[in-house]
């Protein structure tokens, strides 16, 4: 059982298998001629769509680039097509950071408990 690194939420289940892995590689669509909705896509691999998006975006960036352009889903051919996807989850992660930052904050005002101490 392989261990999803990918801290996405909405990744769904974090633990696949490296024959899991095999069935959705062997199966991306390659390129804007070959797409199609994630749906679809997990629908034709007849696996839980939690565990296929934790496998996509865990070999995302690593293996493929993946592109996610309205309902379709394709690997990118070209790095043009990566850009709007990589902004996406440039504001996502700074939205995280922030909210990291505020609960840090926020925390640093509450007690601490006695025995935390000694």
């Amino acid at each position: 059982m392989t261990r999803s690194w990918s801290g996405a939420a909405q990744a769904g289940s974090r633990e696949y298998t490296d024959v899991d892995v095999l069935r959705v590689l062997e199966r991306l669509p390659h390129g804007r001629g070959e797409a199609m909705s994630l749906r679809t896509f997990t629908d034709h691999l007849a696996m839980d769509a939690r565990t296929v998006r934790a496998i996509l975006a865990d070999r995302d960036g690593i293996e493929f680039v993946a592109v996610y352009d309205g309902d379709l889903f394709y690997l990118a051919e070209f790095a043009e097509e990566a850009i709007p996807h990589t902004e996406k989850l440039r504001a996502r992660a700074r939205s995280e950071l922030d909210r990291v930052a505020r609960r840090e904050r926020f925390a640093a005002t509450l007690p601490q408990r006695q025995e935390v101490l000694f």
